[in-house]
């Protein structure tokens, strides 16, 4: 972008716990910040003066879990959020990309890196099932063996480990269908990078990709990524005549 400054809301580095902290959080530096603030540089979040035109927002490196408030939080803070084209949301605390981000779709560019997406699975579920331990009466317990677990994943049976691994992976399907408009997106740096065949995955759910993970998609990734895509569909069995 010609101008970042003037179009980019930047919440980085901001100590952010939830979405709604903006409404108190000032911006940082830049052209969005005097805006904001009244041209004062006044403490009072962003929407104590009134909305912002942007086509960027930054909300990375903060400690942001879910995105619930999301499709609430952006008319109250943009003019005019369907103009968002670039937002960054790496390395907060996500465990699963947000449904929420279905209100975006035209969004061109997507960061999720350094997130923890992949990491709560089903795996320790699927432990617990066999033990039968009413793991809610044991919190503490519980919450380390989920960690433990989420780190020994090969623990698990091939067969049930391939299929929580493809509805890992499946998560970033309903991304490739909405934001068709999706030239660059990240997720390095999440446990789904540790998958079997993760890059062919999402080049082939999302076929608009230019970079994936900062890297450019080539002719070559997309045909890796159409042979994945035919080996790994799930066969459809003809009904019978």
């Amino acid at each position: 972008m010609a101008d970042i400054d003037s179009t980019t809301l930047d919440f980085s580095f901001s100590e952010l716990t939830s979405l709604p902290d903006v409404y108190e959080e000032e911006p940082r530096a830049g052209a969005i910040k005097a805006a904001a603030t009244g041209g004062k540089g006044g403490k009072g979040g962003v929407c104590a003066k009134g909305k912002v035109v942007v086509t960027t927002l930054k909300l990375n490196n903060n400690v942001i879990s879910d995105l619930t408030e999301l499709p609430t939080i952006l008319p109250d803070i943009l003019v005019d959020w369907s103009q968002l084209v670039f937002l960054d949301l790496s390395f907060n605390c996500l465990n699963a990309i947000p449904k929420e981000l279905e209100c975006l779709p035209q969004l061109g560019i997507l960061y999720l890196h350094g997130n923890n997406i992949g990491a709560l699975t089903e795996v320790c579920f699927y432990f617990f099932r066999l033990a039968d331990v009413a793991w809610w009466y044991h919190r503490r317990f519980f919450m380390v063996v989920v960690y433990w677990l989420s780190q020994n994943e090969a623990m698990l049976p091939a067969k049930e480990l391939r299929q929580v691994e493809a509805k890992k992976l499946r998560q970033v399907d309903k991304i490739g269908k909405l934001m068709t408009n999706l030239k660059s997106f990240s997720l390095h740096g999440s446990y789904l990078e540790r998958i079997e065949g993760y890059r062919q995955h999402v080049v082939a759910a999302i076929p608009s990709l230019r970079k994936f993970d900062f890297v450019a998609v080539t002719s070559a990734d997309r045909e890796r990524a159409a042979r994945w895509k035919a080996m790994h569909s799930p066969r459809r069995t003809k009904a019978p005549a």
